[in-house]
């Protein structure tokens, strides 16, 4: 059974960045408050801006990108923003309990891969695992 002591709170505050690109990924994390950038690798470009309900970290997760399970990007806070933090362990657990969230999430994240290629992406998706839990709390 999926409960809410899986996502765990996490604050950030203004400039604060999380995770760091070339870093294993060990987390993904879903904004429930907040606006934060998808930044380049000089750190001022940015890739997309995420809002509540956007959800970052499931590619390294899924091992889905070209460096396995490094993360892809840094992700920087643009003021206090809320996120919760799940660990890869219980979304591997939940995608375990419904399939067809990992076949979702999986084309997601190879959309999420081909758009970075070719040119800036801008996000507003509802995350899909947000709306398992709160279907389940």
């Amino acid at each position: 059974m999926i409960c809410s002591k899986m996502l765990e709170m996490a604050t950030l505050t203004k400039q604060c960045s999380i995770p760091w690109k070339s870093e294993v990924g060990k987390d993904m994390y879903i904004v429930n408050r907040g606006r934060l950038h998808v930044v380049g690798d000089n750190g001022k470009t940015v890739l997309a801006t995420l809002k509540p309900g956007s959800y970052f970290g499931e590619i390294s997760i899924l091992n889905m990108g070209a460096s396995g399970n490094r993360r892809t990007a840094s992700v920087r806070s643009v003021g206090y923003s809320d996120l919760f933090r799940l660990s890869k362990q219980d979304l591997w657990d939940v995608l375990k309990e419904y399939p067809a969230a990992r076949v979702k999430l999986e084309a997601i994240a190879v959309k999420r891969l081909e758009k970075t290629k070719k040119s800036p992406l801008e996000s507003g998706m509802l995350c899909l695992i947000f709306k398992v839990f709160t279907m389940v709390i």
